[in-house]
């Protein structure tokens, strides 16, 4: 009875401790922290500085203007590769729910250099879409943060797409 009792807190523990998954995203902030991250493909990508990136070496750009344009444009690079996530929207007037899809409209884009001079662009779409959710537009303080998601086609081959899942933003503006 007793290697029974035993045997079952040890299986216990095991499926507790099996079924805790660590987020390696960071947590959502509010606070302009400078952070765009999210899973493409089901693997984490996250905004990294890096020594030949746009933005003076932050991999990170926001653009909001005065015609309520706005845009970030956040890469991730390494010694192999290197990912741009870019997200638009046309007209940013209040926290709300943004739709993204094809040219000319809110979009969302995705870059992937896995090779030297080679890259993978990928749009969304009429077809492929996502939306962006703003949860803080602080112009006080030029901050807007919120979270995103969208599926993208390759530009060259619609067939061929990529998911972008559980996306975050918190940055600021100039």
């Amino acid at each position: 009875m007793k290697i029974f009792v035993y045997l079952l807190i040890v299986f216990v523990s095991l499926s507790i401790i099996s079924g805790c998954k660590k987020d390696d995203l960071p947590k959502a902030t509010q606070i302009g922290a400078n952070v765009v991250a999210a899973r493409v493909n089901g693997q984490v990508w996250e905004s990294k500085a890096c020594w030949s990136c746009f933005g003076g070496g932050k991999g990170l750009s926001v653009n909001y203007d005065d015609r309520n344009f706005f845009g970030v444009s956040a890469q991730q690079k390494d010694e192999n590769k290197s990912i741009t996530i870019t997200f638009v929207i046309t007209s940013l007037k209040s926290v709300g729910t943004y739709s993204l899809s094809g040219e000319g409209k809110n979009q969302g884009h995705l870059s992937n250099y896995a090779e030297r001079n080679a890259a993978v662009h990928y749009i969304t779409s009429d077809n492929n879409k996502g939306t962006i959710r703003v949860t803080k537009l602080d112009l006080a303080n030029k901050i807007v943060s919120g979270t995103f998601e969208f599926t993208a086609e390759d530009k060259t081959n619609p067939a061929n797409t990529i998911r972008v899942t559980d996306g975050r933003f918190d940055v600021t503006f100039n």
